[in-house]
C-alpha cells in the first residue's frame, strides 16, 4: 500500500493487485470463501516485510485454505497514513466483495473475518447504511468480528487521538455499539442480515 496506484484506473486494474487469494490445493472445489482482514487502521499491511516471509497474514491464508479447504482472500485497505478517513476502510470491502462476486460468483458462502480494526472495519461495512446495497449485492453468510474495539467512549490515550484520525471527531458515535443501538432503536436491524460472531 506504500505504493497506491495512480488516480484515474479502473479499481478493476488496482484491485488484483492489492489481495492475495489463497486456493486450498487439497479441495481444488473448495465450498467456501474467507475475506479476512486483520490488521489495523493505522499500522499494518496485508505483508509485513519486517517478518521472515511476511508470514503473518501470507500465514492466515495459508492455514485457512491447506487446513480448511477455504478458499481465502486477504486484501489491502487505505490506512490512516495513506489518508484513509472513515469509511474507507468498509468502502475498500464492499470493492473487494463485488470483485469476490465477479470472480467466484455468488453460490459459495461467503465470510467476513475481521481482527482488532479489521473487526471494527467488517461491522461499520454491515452496520453504516451506506453500504447496506453492498451487504445485499454480496451475499455475505457470516461475519466474524474478532477482538473488535466495539464501544469508543471513554477510551483511554492514546486511542482517542487515533479514532479521531480515522473517524472523525464524532467517533463514538461510528463506534460497532453507538452503530447497533441507533439501528435497533430506529427500528432499521431488522431484515435478513448476515449471521454474526462477536469473540
Amino acid at each position: 500500500m506504500d505504493q497506491l496506484p495512480p488516480l484515474g484506473r479502473s479499481i478493476w486494474e488496482v484491485i488484483p493487485k492489492t489481495i492475495e487469494i489463497y486456493a486450498s490445493l487439497l479441495n481444488a472445489k473448495s465450498k467456501d470463501v474467507i475475506l479476512a482482514t486483520s490488521y489495523e487502521d493505522v499500522e499494518g499491511n496485508r505483508v509485513l516485510n519486517g517478518i521472515p516471509s511476511g508470514l503473518v497474514y501470507r500465514n492466515l491464508g495459508y492455514y485457512f485454505a491447506e487446513k480448511h479447504g477455504f478458499e481465502t482472500i486477504i486484501p489491502d485497505y487505505w490506512l490512516v497514513r495513506h489518508s484513509g478517513k472513515y469509511p474507507s476502510s468498509a468502502d475498500d470491502i464492499a470493492l473487494v466483495l463485488a470483485y469476490t462476486k465477479m470472480r467466484f460468483g455468488d453460490e459459495r458462502p461467503l465470510f467476513l473475518l475481521g481482527n482488532s480494526a479489521g473487526g471494527v472495519n467488517i461491522l461499520s461495512w454491515l452496520l453504516d447504511d451506506t453500504f447496506w446495497e453492498s451487504c445485499v449485492k454480496s451475499k455475505v453468510t457470516g461475519l466474524i468480528s474478532l477482538s473488535a474495539l466495539m464501544d469508543f467512549d471513554g477510551v483511554s490515550a492514546p486511542l482517542p487521538d487515533v479514532l479521531t484520525q480515522y473517524f472523525g471527531k464524532e467517533y463514538v458515535s461510528r463506534s460497532p455499539l453507538a452503530q447497533l443501538r441507533y439501528l435497533a432503536q430506529s427500528g432499521t436491524l431488522e431484515g435478513d442480515l448476515p449471521a454474526l460472531l462477536l469473540l
